[in-house]
């Protein structure tokens, strides 16, 4: 952390499908074919509505504790995210935990926590009928999940985009 010369953020309020993806420079990509990934990312889960797991997904690539940030092309063809991976994380949202990843990792936000399994993965019978607790059934998307999120570069953050 102690290279961190900019820090990029911003927040989201409520539990929503989030598609997996690498936090990275759009404008250097597009315009220039160049992968610039953060440092590190930080995930501040800030409220949690009760009972909602709301995972983040990472996905480990097999060599990351050897130090490769896969600024490459064999590793960094959007259009192909299948590997090499060793390890997949669910990581639950709870309030107050603090998140730290490698800025390049591939992440992702299910909602409800089961979409990746089909269609209807689970049938009527045995979705969770009280709506008090939300463990990733259709009736959680919308719930409270409060997150900042703060991505930090060891040079110049992207421009900030327009609203």
């Amino acid at each position: 952390f102690e290279r961190t010369r900019e820090v990029e953020w911003w927040g989201r309020s409520v539990y929503k499908s989030v598609e997996a993806h690498r936090d990275v420079d759009e404008e250097a990509a597009s315009v220039r074919g160049e992968h610039r990934y953060p440092t590190h990312s930080l995930i501040v889960y800030l409220d949690v509505e009760e009972g909602l797991r709301a995972p983040t997904c990472l996905w480990v690539p097999t060599d990351i504790t050897n130090g490769n940030n896969y600024d490459d092309d064999e590793h960094n063809n959007d259009e192909d995210d299948n590997g090499p991976w060793s390890a997949f994380v669910a990581v639950p949202a709870v309030q107050g935990r603090l998140l730290v990843l490698s800025g390049e990792l591939l992440h992702a936000v299910p909602c409800p926590v089961l979409q990746w399994l089909g269609n209807d993965p689970l049938s009527d019978d045995h979705v969770v009928k009280d709506h008090r607790h939300h463990h990733g059934t259709p009736s959680s998307a919308g719930a409270m999940r409060r997150v900042m999120v703060l991505n930090l570069w060891d040079d110049y953050a992207p421009e900030d985009e327009e609203w």
